[in-house]
């Protein structure tokens, strides 16, 4: 005899915790292709011209903002892509807490939904305040 236990439901039928782990999955997924596009696009071209792989991404080197890296990853340049991969690789997690804030949000759970909502505001202010420096 099977007990009726209420399931945490999300989006739709599935339950939470799968259209997180889907998340995590799909963001990482996309930051690895990104990058390997980025590097196979970098190699290819012979753009390593006595650069380190560390010095693509530093961005006191490279001088590196967002629209920048938008505007290479659109000229496909490889820098640009690797550095772009690595920004959605750091957006992952942190669209996983946004998530979970919608998720506690439709199930009216005040207590974890300003729980969650501190962490993603400390996600948020960490990586604004890295950008501004």
């Amino acid at each position: 005899m099977r007990e009726n236990v209420p399931q945490r439901t999300g989006y739709g039928n599935a339950p939470m915790e799968l259209w997180i782990s889907r998340v995590l999955l799909y963001g990482v997924l996309l930051a690895a292709a990104i990058i390997l596009t980025g590097l196979a696009l970098f190699l290819l071209r012979g753009e390593i011209g006595g650069e380190s792989l560390s010095g693509l991404v530093d961005q006191q080197k490279t001088g590196a903002d967002l629209g920048s890296i938008l505007r290479g990853a659109g000229r496909l340049d490889g820098k640009s892509l690797i550095q772009l991969g690595l920004f959605v690789l750091i957006l992952t997690p942190i669209s996983r807490v946004a998530m979970s804030v919608f998720f506690f949000l439709r199930e009216r759970d005040r207590v974890f939904v300003a729980i969650t909502a501190v962490v993603l505001c400390v996600l948020l202010g960490g990586l604004i305040g890295s950008a501004l420096t």
